[in-house]
């Protein structure tokens, strides 16, 4: 992947305990002339290890799975062919591809191309998609023959067909044979080992299946090698093989030069390579790096890490392979940026530094989503190297040499200045930290320097937000052996500064709280992370409320009083600087300010945290906004709202007086979600009961509560539509009738007393009337268990 801004960097953390060798200047690029002899000689010298050229083995035999049914039909008479022969069944020693016919035929094909990858795969073809067989011949043989040592007659180049290339032109391809697979059918027979011999090595396959063995004949095996090479294979003693010919072929380009792949030589080839090593050890003007340009794409890089690792690894030469890259500079007048893209290790002076850079590939490859993870890789400046970058064209194959010196301190050629410390980069050293600190104990010095000097490592400034750890086991890792440092923790606390400036440092906190660290160094790192003191705006206030509001709904606190403390501290402060900003007028907006408030009631439900002195502190025009305007998930609100909204009606006059003007301001917007979140948790809310002149707007909360359950199209203004009231609601209902009878004015209280005026009209009793009325047509429509 490209990176812009490469030149800004950043520490990520102090650097005070950086050691006295990482405080030396590192190695230059030595900048080569075009003709150098060394890089001509690199590059001449791998130009050896191409695709059609260089392969990993030079006979391969694989014994076969989920092999289809088979059968043959000879053409000319029609006569099937059933296998396993028996030796008094053999009438002829083989048949041309052309004299019989597969009976499976589109079952076989498709076994042939699973086969035929694996294939590829062991002889080194990994990136070529143009390698095929071509059936030749079906061999029947019996005691005393043996399998024929040079198949040459069987080599015909077949058609030549017009292909489209990718500049609109044609040219002409051709498939060229270059060695054979043996595919040995249901066979039972002894002896008959194949033999074969190549540049001073023998192999030696045995593929018989007698009657006597446990696998009967069930037992199938291939066999595909290169032509040409030196065979001495034995004869049949008894029983019949049966087995398949094929001819491998590749297919090549008519106008362009090309060579057939051919069984691996390293005869003359090590040595030369390792006199080219010598001489650039020797050259008193040759650096510690060469980045080499490879323009032949067909140089196959698994190969050369095969062939020529363990002379490199004796001679301290670590290879990369990687893709050059550029990307614009930081302004107008700087150049573009040229690098080296996608480094992978062919081959370390380290192991350690091998297995290290396994573990990172599969990591982050996972990471991605991508399984083959093309992109994953390191990254190498080249602004030092003049000549790659003036030469070497955007995307070209690229090989980074590195020469480590004769000390200890020269070995880290990670050092290097020129590596873009990414935070793939800092990945890539965290693995190596963790191989390197396998069998380490408690408090050792060498521990110490490695967590010193990884959490000391500067990361680039990105453009996009990476997460440093998008893998919490792979933290974890990390943290079991920083916890190691008992005496020394001060690599530890830079590691949880690290957490919280270039990772989600609240996706870690569980980890961190469970690995039993000092509480007093994870307190502080959380205080740090959630201090308020530099919030100046709504905005950066939001986003530290939604952090804390995502952290605690997400994870796992129960029984852990230390955490249960520090959360409610967390939002105590939080609160606090609510009230600070809008105060001062930091909000955008009313609505960012009752969304904010919003967020608390969410987080006061998970932390049982009672809200009724912060809102009590509020105006009551902006309680009644937070209540009506602020787009609450009713189904994040429990018990503890339910108190809340019973004490600011039961002991607050926040709630008593609704503006009629407002229509934003709807006391039944209140009402309705309260009564859902009372009938999901089952709260008993008759403290509500205790102001008299809220009942009417109960009872028509009520009512409406018990329609909308019923009914999606509820209408308002029919007040004769009275739907069955749930059962939960018949206390309270209950409780609320009395109330309002309660009201009503006594007969007593009805008759003119002594000394008044007898044709004053006594206390108008309709509006009670009209609410108890409305009341008992609830109770009078009680749901049942098996009411719908």
């Amino acid at each position: 992947m490209v990176h812009n801004n490469r030149r800004s960097v950043f520490m990520s953390s102090s650097s005070s305990s950086s050691s006295s060798e990482m405080d030396q200047p590192p190695s230059k690029i030595l900048k080569l002339e075009l003709d150098d002899p060394i890089k001509v000689k690199l590059s001449q010298y791998l130009d050896q290890f191409t695709t059609s050229v260089r392969s990993g083995e030079f006979v391969v035999q694989t014994k076969l799975r989920d092999v289809p049914p088979i059968g043959l039909r000879v053409i000319e008479t029609g006569k099937l062919i059933k296998f396993p022969l028996q030796e008094d069944e053999v009438m002829m020693e083989e048949l041309a591809a052309s004299q019989f016919e597969i009976m499976n035929n589109e079952d076989w094909s498709t076994f042939e191309e699973n086969l035929l990858d694996d294939i590829q795969t062991e002889f080194g073809f990994v990136d070529t998609d143009n390698i095929s067989v071509s059936l030749q011949k079906v061999f029947f043989q019996k005691p005393g023959s043996k399998f024929p040592i040079n198949l040459d007659h069987l080599f015909t180049t077949t058609g030549s067909d017009k292909v489209d290339n990718n500049n609109g032109e044609e040219s002409l391809k051709r498939s060229a044979p270059f060695g054979h697979l043996v595919i040995q059918l249901p066979s039972h027979y002894t002896g008959g080992n194949f033999h074969f011999r190549h540049d001073g090595k023998e192999k030696e396959f045995d593929m018989s299946a007698s009657m006597t063995k446990r696998e009967g004949w069930s037992a199938q095996y291939s066999l595909a090698y290169y032509a040409h090479l030196d065979q001495n294979h034995v004869s049949i003693l008894s029983g019949v093989r049966s087995c398949l010919i094929y001819n491998l072929e590749i297919e090549l380009d008519h106008s362009k030069s090309a060579l057939l792949p051919r069984a691996p030589t390293l005869k003359n080839i090590v040595p030369s390579f390792f006199q080219i090593i010598q001489e650039w050890k020797g050259s008193d003007k040759m650096g510690k790096v060469l980045p080499l340009p490879c323009t032949n794409e067909e140089i196959n890089p698994s190969v050369i890490s095969t062939i020529l690792g363990p002379t490199l690894r004796d001679n301290g030469v670590t290879l990369f392979h990687g893709r050059k890259e550029s990307s614009p500079g930081n302004s107008a007048t700087d150049d573009s940026i040229e690098f080296i893209s996608s480094l992978r290790i062919l081959a370390s002076v380290d192991v350690q530094v091998e297995e290290a850079f396994a573990n990172f590939l599969q990591n982050e490859s996972n990471d991605n989503g991508n399984d083959d993870g093309d992109d994953v890789g390191l990254e190498f400046d080249l602004k030092q190297d003049k000549i790659s970058k003036c030469v070497s064209p955007r995307g070209v194959s690229m090989f980074l040499f590195f020469l480590s010196g004769d000390s200890d301190g020269d070995n880290d050629i990670f050092e290097h200045e020129d590596w873009f410390k990414s935070r793939e980069f800092w990945r890539f050293r965290s693995h190596l930290f963790l191989t390197k600190s396998k069998n380490v104990g408690k408090n050792d010095p060498q521990l110490s320097h490695a967590a010193n000097a990884l959490v000391s490592l500067e990361t680039v400034v990105e453009e996009y937000e990476e997460d440093l750890f998008p893998k919490t086991d792979h933290f974890e890792n990390l943290l079991e052996k920083f916890l190691l440092l008992e005496d020394d923790t001060q690599p530890l606390e830079q590691l949880l500064k690290i957490c919280q400036n270039k990772s989600n440092f609240l996706k870690l906190f569980p980890a961190l709280a469970k690995s039993g660290m000092d509480w007093t160094i994870l307190k502080f790192a959380w205080q740090d992370f959630f201090c308020m003191t530099e919030i100046e705006n709504g905005s950066q206030f939001m986003e530290k409320v939604n952090n804390f509001s995502i952290h605690i709904s997400n994870c796992s606190f129960l029984g852990d009083k230390n955490r249960q403390e520090l959360y409610v501290d967390t939002f105590i402060e939080i609160l606090e600087k609510f009230k600070v900003l809008q105060t001062e007028e930091k909000f955008d907006s009313i609505y960012e300010e009752t969304q904010a408030v919003s967020e608390f009631f969410g987080i006061a439900e998970v932390l049982r945290y009672n809200l009724f002195a912060f809102m009590k502190s509020m105006s009551a025009t902006f309680v009644k906004q937070v209540f009506c305007l602020s787009n609450v998930d009713s189904d994040e609100l429990g018990v503890v709202w339910v108190r809340l909204v019973t004490d600011l009606y039961s002991c607050t006059n926040l709630l008593k007086y609704w503006p009629e003007e407002d229509d934003d301001l709807d006391e039944y917007t209140l009402l309705l979600s309260y009564f859902e979140v009372v009938e999901r948790v089952g709260a008993d809310i008759k403290g509500i009961l205790g102001d008299a002149k809220k009942y009417g707007v109960l009872v028509k909360a009520l009512s409406r509560h018990s329609n909308i359950n019923d009914e999606d199209d509820w209408d308002s203004d029919n007040d004769e539509d009275v739907q069955q009231l749930s059962k939960f609601w018949v206390p309270f209902a209950t409780r609320l009738e009395a109330r309002i009878e309660a009201l009503l004015p006594s007969e007593v209280d009805k008759r003119p007393q002594n000394g008044t005026d007898n044709n004053c009209d006594p206390p108008d009793p309709s509006e009670e009337m009209e609410m108890l009325k409305e009341i008992r047509k609830l109770l009078a429509n009680v749901k049942t268990e098996n009411d719908k």
